[in-house]
């Protein structure tokens, strides 16, 4: 019997995986990932407001956000979670429907663990969807 197919359906704050065993058979949702850590603002993060650095120009060479390193830790959640299903031999594909950039951040992650398993990748957020409009919009349209 071969291996399912995953699809990750994902944004920077959520992520859903769901199985495909068969084209014939409907997908079931295994697994719904929430991160509200990216939707926080920086002193609800804990952390001290970021300054460039110039002194006294705290609006000029950002380092980075909060926000970008919290989503940046939730792809690499998420990759190393699916790293390891695939090395238990539990899935068969792999693919990737997720928010611009978020989906960059996956395919960066998971580049080298997931590169054999990975059978579609698209720019798309679908993870608000119920499943019976997911079903037929993956069908129609991504042909999984």
């Amino acid at each position: 019997m071969p291996l399912p197919v995953w699809i990750v359906l994902a944004n920077g704050s959520r992520a859903r995986l769901l199985q495909r065993n068969s084209h014939a058979e409907p997908l079931i949702e295994l697994r719904d990932w929430v991160h509200p850590a990216t939707r926080l603002h920086t002193q609800d993060l804990g952390g001290a407001h970021r300054q460039s650095g110039i002194r006294g120009r705290s609006g000029l060479a950002r380092h980075g956000s909060d926000q970008a390193h919290e989503r940046s830790a939730f792809a690499q959640e998420i990759c190393h979670w699916l790293a390891q299903a695939v090395h238990a031999q539990q899935v068969g594909s792999i693919a990737l429907l997720a928010s611009n950039p978020f989906l960059g951040e996956l395919m960066a992650h998971g580049q080298g663990t997931l590169d054999k398993q990975l059978c579609a990748a698209h720019a798309v957020d679908l993870t608000a969807l119920p499943l019976a409009q997911l079903e037929e919009r993956l069908r129609q349209d991504y042909r999984l």
